[in-house]
C-alpha cells in the first residue's frame, strides 16, 4: 500500500495498526508568561500607541521655612512622548473535498482530515508567534520585534562574557568578575531606578549549570563552598536584588544559530530585565480565530484562520541590558 510520502507499506491480516497517529514535535515554550506579559488590546487597530511621561526636575532642595517668604523655590515640569508600533494581519486558509473526507474516513488507519488541518493551523498561529514573541519577525515591509531584539537597549561591550565561552565554562576568574559585575553594570545602565528580575539565557549554557562550581575556598582549603553554578547564581541574584522571586530562565532562541536565522545577529544573547507589565509587554491585537466555512463549490470547501499581531512595547529600555558572546567556533 503506497502511503502519501512514497513508500509501499504491505498491509495484511497479520499486521497490527497501531493507534493513535503520531504527530510531529516542536520546540514550545510552556511558560511563556514568566518571561514577558501578552497584552490582547487594539483589534483591528492601524498601530498601537504607548503615552510615555517623564518629570524634570530643577536642581535644588523642595523643603522651605514655614513662615511666609518670597524665596524662589525649584521647579517641576513634566514632558511626554509616545511609542508606535503598527499592528500586522495574520491569515492561513484550509481546503479540503467531500472526496478527501471520505477517503480519510476509509484508511487503514482512519483520521479526521479537516481537524488535522485546523489542528495545523493553530500550530503554525502558536509557533510564530512564539518565534515572534522572542525574536520579531521581519519580511517586507513587516518589521515586528521582540524580547531579544528591543531597539533602544544597551547591549555591554565589555565582555563580561568571553567570545567563544559561556557561563558553564567560565573561569573562576572570569565567573567572579562577572557577577561582581553585572548588577553594577545594570544599576547603571537603568540609573538605580530599579533592580532585574529575570536573567536569560541560551539554553545550551543552561543545561551545563549543573556541574559544580567552586564558589569560594581558602588557601589551606578550609571552609569549601562547593554549589552547582545554577546554585551559585540563583542566590547571588535573589540576595544582591532582595527578591526571592528572581528567575534564571533559559530559551532556545538566545542560541547564536537561532538569533541569526531570526534576527541577523550571530551572538549568544543574554537579558537580564525587570518583568514588569506596564513597560514591557508583547502586543498581540487579537488572538487566533476562524471563519465561517465557505462552499467553494459542490465538492469543495475552505475555511481561514485570522490573528493579528504587533510586536513589543518596551516603555524604559533602560530597564533591559543584553550581554553577547560570540559563539565557540
Amino acid at each position: 500500500m503506497p502511503n502519501t510520502i512514497g513508500y509501499d507499506q504491505t498491509i495484511s491480516t497479520l499486521t497490527q495498526l497501531l493507534q493513535p497517529v503520531l504527530k510531529q514535535k516542536y520546540h514550545e515554550v510552556p511558560n511563556l508568561l514568566d518571561f514577558i506579559d501578552i497584552d490582547n488590546t487594539g483589534a483591528y487597530m492601524n498601530s498601537i500607541i504607548q503615552g510615555r511621561t517623564r518629570a524634570h526636575f530643577e536642581r535644588g532642595v523642595g523643603f522651605r521655612n514655614a513662615s511666609p517668604g518670597f524665596e524662589k523655590s525649584p521647579h517641576v515640569d513634566v514632558s511626554r512622548d509616545t511609542i508606535s508600533i503598527k499592528n500586522y494581519p495574520w491569515r492561513r486558509e484550509i481546503q479540503w473535498s467531500k472526496i478527501e473526507l471520505e477517503q480519510a474516513k476509509r484508511g487503514y488507519i482512519p483520521f479526521d482530515i479537516l481537524t488535522e488541518r485546523m489542528e495545523a493551523i493553530k500550530k503554525s498561529w502558536d509557533l510564530e508567534k512564539q518565534n515572534a514573541i522572542f525574536c520579531g519577525y521581519k519580511a517586507g515591509n513587516i518589521e515586528i520585534f521582540g524580547l531579544l531584539n528591543i531597539p533602544g537597549v544597551f547591549e555591554s561591550g565589555d565582555n563580561l562574557i568571553p567570545d567563544g565561552k559561556m557561563i558553564r565554562n567560565l573561569s573562576p576568574t572570569e565567573m567572579h568578575n562577572f557577577v561582581g559585575s553585572i548588577l553594577e553594570m545594570y544599576a547603571k545602565n537603568s540609573k538605580i531606578a530599579t533592580m532585574p528580575d529575570r536573567f536569560v539565557v541560551p539554553l545550551s549554557d543552561y543545561l551545563g549549570w549543573g556541574n559544580t562550581f567552586v564558589a569560594s575556598s581558602s588557601s589551606d582549603n578550609v571552609n569549601v563552598i562547593s554549589k552547582t553554578i545554577i546554585e551559585y547564581l540563583e542566590d547571588m541574584f535573589k540576595t544582591m536584588t532582595q527578591n526571592p522571586g528572581f528567575k534564571i530562565l533559559f530559551s532556545k532562541y538566545c542560541e547564536g544559530s537561532i538569533m541569526k536565522e531570526f534576527t541577523g545577529l550571530y551572538v549568544n544573547r543574554y537579558a537580564l530585565y525587570k518583568k514588569e507589565r506596564e513597560s514591557l509587554r508583547f502586543v498581540v491585537p487579537q488572538e487566533l480565530e476562524t471563519t465561517n466555512i465557505i462552499e467553494k463549490s459542490p465538492e469543495i470547501f475552505e475555511m481561514a484562520a485570522t490573528g493579528q499581531m504587533a510586536g513589543i512595547i518596551c516603555g524604559r529600555p533602560e530597564n533591559v541590558l543584553y550581554l553577547n558572546s560570540l559563539p565557540e567556533v
